[in-house]
C-alpha cells in the first residue's frame, strides 16, 4: 500500500500487482490463496454463483457506468436472443449489428442526430473498436472495456477526427476493492442481477466452445 496508486482506488495498475490467470495460476481449481487484504466478502443475500460474475465483470462494468447512471442506452449485439435481453434490462433502442449495414449512422439517429455522449466498447473484436469513435458525438468518450490479444486491435480513429471532435479514448482494466464492493452491495440490495449460466467442471470444455461461438447471453459460471 505504498505507492501512489495502491493509496488511491488504481491499485489493478500496481507494478507489483500478481493477476490471477496472468502471472499465477487462476481460479479454475479447487482452492487458491489469496492476500486478506485483497478477499473480498460475499454478502450473505448474495448467491455465490451470481457473486462470481458481479467480482469479474461487474465490478469492472461498474467502474464503466458509475459515471453514466440515468443515461440512456442503446444495445449493441446480434440475434434476437440478445435483443430480448438487452431490451428487458432496460435499453432504449437496439441495433442487431449482423443486419446493419451502419452501426454509427444509426446510432447517430437514435441519438438525435449527434451521437452517443459515451460508448463502452466491451467486445474485443476490431469492427467494435474501428466503428466506435464514430458513433460518439462532439466531447464524447470511448471506453474501452473488452480485451482483444494484444497487437491485433487498435483503438482510435484519425488523429484528426479526434482532435476536431474533441473526442476521448481511454480504457477501464477492471474494478478496485471498493468498486468491488460497491457492485456486491448493490447486489445484496436487489439491484444488480447478473444473467449467468452454471456448469459443472466437466461441462466446461462445452461452455468455452460456446463462448467462442458467440452463443453466450450472460456469463459462464463454472460450479466445483
Amino acid at each position: 500500500m505504498s505507492c501512489e496508486l495502491c493509496a488511491t482506488d488504481m491499485e489493478c495498475h500496481c507494478a507489483q500487482a500478481i493477476p490471477t490467470g496472468l502471472k499465477v495460476s487462476g481460479t479454475y481449481q479447487q482452492y487458491i490463496t489469496s492476500p486478506a487484504r485483497y478477499t473480498s466478502r460475499i454478502p450473505d443475500s448474495v448467491d455465490d454463483c451470481a457473486a462470481g460474475p458481479i467480482m469479474c465483470s461487474g465490478s469492472t462494468m461498474f467502474r464503466a457506468i458509475a459515471r453514466a447512471m440515468g443515461m440512456r442506452v442503446i444495445g449493441i449485439d446480434a440475434g434476437p436472443e440478445k435483443e430480448k435481453i438487452c431490451l428487458e434490462l432496460g435499453c432504449e433502442a437496439f441495433i442487431d449489428l449482423k443486419k446493419s449495414s451502419n452501426l454509427s449512422g444509426e446510432v447517430r439517429k437514435i441519438a438525435e442526430g449527434k451521437g452517443a455522449h459515451g460508448v463502452f466498447v466491451t467486445a474485443s473484436s476490431s469492427a467494435g473498436y474501428k466503428v466506435a469513435p464514430r458513433m460518439v458525438r462532439v466531447g464524447g468518450v470511448v471506453v474501452c472495456v473488452g480485451m482483444p490479444p494484444s497487437g491485433t486491435v487498435v483503438a482510435g480513429d484519425d488523429p484528426m477526427y479526434l482532435i476536431l471532435n474533441n473526442i476521448k479514448v481511454v480504457g477501464s482494466l477492471t474494478g478496485s476493492r471498493q468498486d468491488t464492493a460497491n457492485a456486491l452491495s448493490m447486489a445484496a440490495r436487489g439491484l444488480l442481477k447478473p444473467i449467468y449460466e452454471l456448469y459443472d467442471i466437466v461441462e466446461l470444455p462445452g461452455a468455452v466452445q460456446r463462448l467462442m461461438q458467440g452463443k453466450v447471453n450472460g456469463r459462464r459460471v463454472v460450479r466445483f
